[in-house]
């Protein structure tokens, strides 16, 4: 549910995997992995995950320490295209985010993701009427911390109350919150999250008539 606030949205900031992408994290780590040689995701993999994320070692970096030899481009390619497989666009959400840029709403990204996955969404071009877009590997921040969402805010100089973020996560929702900004769980149920958008939409609307009146 969306937290009420006296402010009109004037941004709407959208988690990626989960929301606008499908989320398929353990398909694409499972392929990358049997590529380069083993049965599965070595359990060191996840004593990374949190550095990955911040941008402290790059997934290429992470992988040759697993597995003792530098990545060749053939390998990297293997992780995009598993990426480009395992993550395709979720169509309604990307035609809800257009929707809002034609009631004159900006529309941002912030993520948890990792390098490769930068360059391949990148390679997607799905996110470029997405601006500004937040990546935690690129800041080295990372969601639910408090500080993510504080970047978000300075950046797009709003208040709090007039920005909405959309997460699948409910524990980064809830961060988003207490941070001031309207948080809406998004569950899969793609009416229900544009009806919750929509609602802060028209209320901005509704100001400007007031203000016009």
């Amino acid at each position: 549910m969306a937290t009420e606030h006296g402010s009109p949205v004037r941004y709407v900031v959208f988690d990626m995997g989960g929301v606008l992408l499908q989320l398929g994290e353990s398909a694409y780590r499972d392929v990358v992995a049997r590529h380069l040689g083993f049965d599965g995701v070595p359990p060191a993999y996840d004593q990374y995950a949190d550095a990955l994320y911040r941008g402290r070692i790059s997934e290429e970096e992470l992988w040759s320490k697993l597995i003792g030899r530098a990545l060749t481009e053939e390998d990297l390619e293997v992780c995009i295209q598993s990426f480009l497989t395992h993550f395709p666009p979720i169509e309604p959400m990307l035609a809800l985010a257009e929707e809002l840029r034609r009631h004159g709403v900006g529309t941002a990204v912030l993520s948890n993701t990792q390098n490769v996955h930068v360059r391949a969404v990148r390679r997607m071009r799905i996110l470029d009427p997405f601006f500004p877009v937040f990546f935690s590997c690129e800041i080295g921040l990372r969601k639910p911390s408090e500080a993510i969402y504080r970047h978000v805010v300075e950046t797009l100089g709003l208040a709090p109350g007039e920005i909405a973020f959309i997460d699948d996560i409910a524990e980064n929702v809830e961060a988003a919150q207490k941070a001031g900004l309207h948080g809406i769980h998004h569950t899969g149920d793609v009416e229900a999250t544009r009806r919750s958008v929509l609602a802060l939409v028209r209320k901005r609307e509704n100001v400007h008539e007031e203000r016009d009146g």
